[in-house]
């Protein structure tokens, strides 16, 4: 889509932008012809949040093509503070119950920093966020363990980034020191859409390993890896992904999240 939707390491980047701050853990920028729904108040979506790591607003375009578009903005806790179980299923449950009290079923994008896979339980769990592959089942309402909630599934495009051969870079974040997993590199960063979406996405996701100006910035070395100078990062610890999202085709709808 040609108005595009970025997180807070993309801001510093942009020539003119208005930034809705919510936190300092997440920031939504909107681009020129995207508005913020003022119908909505957005100021009651922190207290959905416990941990104030994710924010959302509701967004239409100016030009009226389109409307009731709702877009969460999520920043994980990282996995070396918080690795147990216990703490992972904390998490897994605060995403879902903010997401349950902020989408109201309808084309939504869930996006930022995960810290984690999208292989991990956070991000599949009917617990978590519940973001499948496409062949999982995308749009479907599960009853969560234990609980008389249900989840719907959302489609998580970010899957097609973990084969060989993925795209420029391997992944978003690069972990260098691999003191607590054999795994290099990660893809973290994610762009997760409802089944709404899925239809109307315009290709793979791209980790981009540039910044894109009046010349390009690379972000990576000559080996692939990510600048850093003195053991910290030039720019950035991530690398930042984007995906097209043919948005004036989308109707606006809703869905129960009820079977």
């Amino acid at each position: 889509m040609g108005d595009r939707i970025y997180t807070r390491r993309e801001v510093s980047d942009l020539p003119a932008a208005a930034a809705v701050e919510p936190s300092h853990h997440v920031v939504l920028v909107g681009s020129t012809g995207i508005d913020v729904d003022p119908t909505r108040n957005h100021e009651l979506a922190a207290d959905y949040d416990s941990e104030r790591r994710m924010q959302g607003p509701s967004l239409f375009s100016s030009d009226g093509a389109w409307a009731h578009l709702q877009v969460l903005g999520v920043h994980g806790q990282d996995r070396v503070n918080y690795p147990t179980e216990r703490e992972r299923d904390h998490w897994a449950g605060c995403m879902r119950r903010t997401l349950a009290g902020f989408w109201t079923g309808g084309p939504l994008v869930v996006l930022g920093d995960m810290n984690a896979n999208p292989f991990h339980d956070e991000i599949t769990g009917r617990e978590g966020l519940y973001a499948l592959r496409k062949k999982d089942g995308v749009g479907i309402s599960r009853k969560v363990s234990n609980e008389k909630t249900h989840s719907v599934s959302l489609y998580n495009p970010m899957w097609s980034l973990l084969v060989d051969g993925g795209g420029e870079a391997p992944g978003t974040y690069y972990f260098h020191r691999r003191t607590r997993t054999e795994l290099l590199w990660h893809c973290i960063d994610q762009i997760i859409v409802s089944a709404h979406l899925e239809p109307r996405l315009v290709g793979r996701p791209r980790v981009c390993t540039s910044l894109m100006g009046d010349t390009d910035i690379p972000l990576l070395n000559a080996e692939g890896v990510p600048l850093r100078v003195d053991d910290k990062p030039v720019y950035s610890d991530h690398l930042p992904v984007q995906i097209p999202i043919d948005i004036k085709k989308v109707e606006s709808c809703r869905i129960s999240a009820m079977p």
